[in-house]
Parts: C-alpha cells; structure tokens; sequence
C-alpha cells in the first residue's frame, strides 16, 4: 500500500479529531471525509444498519405521526397526517388526492414556477386570475370561477419590500 503524504496524514487526523464531515456545499467528499465514513461503515453492526438502505413508510412512522399530532395538537387519531419530505412534495401530495373531483386550478399569473410544473404534469389546467399591485383582485378571483368553475385556489406569499 502506497504511503500517505503528509497531507493526507494531517487531513486525516483534522477530520478524525472532528469527526465531522462538511456538508454545507454541495461537491465530493475531501479525501480526509472519506476516512470518517469508511471507519462508520466498518464499525456499523448489522442490527444498526437495518433501517438505512431502505425507505421508510411513505406516510411516516406511527411514532412520527404521533408526534406530528401532539404538536400540531391534533387528536391522537392520526390517520389523516402524512409526513412529507419537502414542501414540492407537499404540493405533489395534495396535488394528486385533489385531482379525482377537480380540473382546474386559479392562481397568480406569476406563480411559484414548481407549483405549475407539478399542477400541469398532475392533468391540472392553470388559470391566471387578475391582479392589481396588492395581489389578486377579487372581482379576478370571481370572474375566473364563473368561467371555469375551479374550485382551487393557489396563493404564493409575496416578498415585502419596503
């Protein structure tokens, strides 16, 4: 095996001394990184890696749930919660449970691009309503109704700039 430079050495014992490996950016792990995976890899039993290549329920766990429900202070019937992992999931979710008895969807003509992508590729049709500087009118709103009958409204906050 070829003999480490002195680098590598000082960088493996900075990474070890830390045992922390640097996620703030988004590049390939530094040499000095993969000393702290591959000794977690080598002392990971068997019974504590279970759980780590495969996904978990869908929904979440019945522990997550119930804690999902204790804090959003819900009654412990926690059927009707599911856990996402980003808000666009979020979106695909409620999204796709909502497509059976709608077709349509009403919002800003300058909306949250993703909101759209995931609308269209659901079989949604997106209709603009109008708008002043405040944001959507409601004469817009009503006026957007009575020509599609949509009954979804997407709403995207906007900044405030004073």
């Amino acid at each position: 095996m070829k003999a480490e430079s002195e680098k590598t050495q000082t960088e493996r014992r900075h990474a070890r001394s830390i045992n922390m490996i640097d996620l703030k950016l988004n590049y390939p792990s530094a040499e000095a990184e993969s000393f702290i995976l591959r000794d977690y890899l080598k002392n990971l039993s068997n019974s504590d890696s279970t759980g780590l290549f495969s996904f978990p329920s869908y929904r979440g766990t019945k522990e997550t749930l119930a804690t999902a429900a204790d804090w959003l202070n819900l009654a412990p019937e926690i059927s009707n919660i599911v856990l996402c992992n980003s808000a666009n999931h979020a979106l695909s979710c409620v999204l796709g449970a909502l497509r059976p008895n709608h077709t349509t969807v009403l919002a800003e003509p300058f909306t949250y691009p993703a909101f759209k992508t995931l609308a269209l590729r659901c079989g949604y049709q997106m209709r603009s309503c109008d708008f002043d500087d405040d944001g959507l009118t409601i004469e817009g709103i009503e006026q957007a109704v009575a020509e599609t009958e949509g009954r979804l409204l997407y709403l995207q906050k906007q900044a405030e700039y004073d």
